[in-house]
């Protein structure tokens, strides 16, 4: 179930119900950041990566591709085959690399 870093459910912003989906992916890119004019975290897409997938209360770690902006996301299991994800909703959480470190994986 996705949550906000401080904890707190992530909701849905129509119908205000705690999100519940049947697979987590979670991929570390590349950030950069700007403030001119406005802030704006801009991810690094091309380079590809690692991340972690999360299902039916197991998970894996894998590597992602997505090339240029109109490639489609590619995900890996370790070995290099393309990852077959599970039936049912999927929600994709893009954390910067720099933190990749910091996550802890509790049962």
């Amino acid at each position: 179930i996705p949550s906000y870093p401080d904890g707190k459910p992530e909701k849905d912003a129509i119908n205000d119900q705690q999100l519940c989906v049947k697979n987590v992916v979670l991929i570390y890119a590349n950030f950069s950041y700007t403030t001119d004019p406005d802030p704006l975290a801009q991810v690094d897409f091309a380079s590809g990566g690692t991340g972690y997938y999360f299902t039916n209360g197991q998970y894996q770690q894998i590597t992602w591709q997505k090339g240029d902006y109109s490639s489609n996301l590619k995900l890996f299991d370790m070995s290099g085959n393309e990852l077959s994800v599970n039936p049912g909703k999927t929600h994709i959480g893009i954390v910067n690399k720099d933190y990749a470190d910091t996550l802890e994986i509790t049962a």
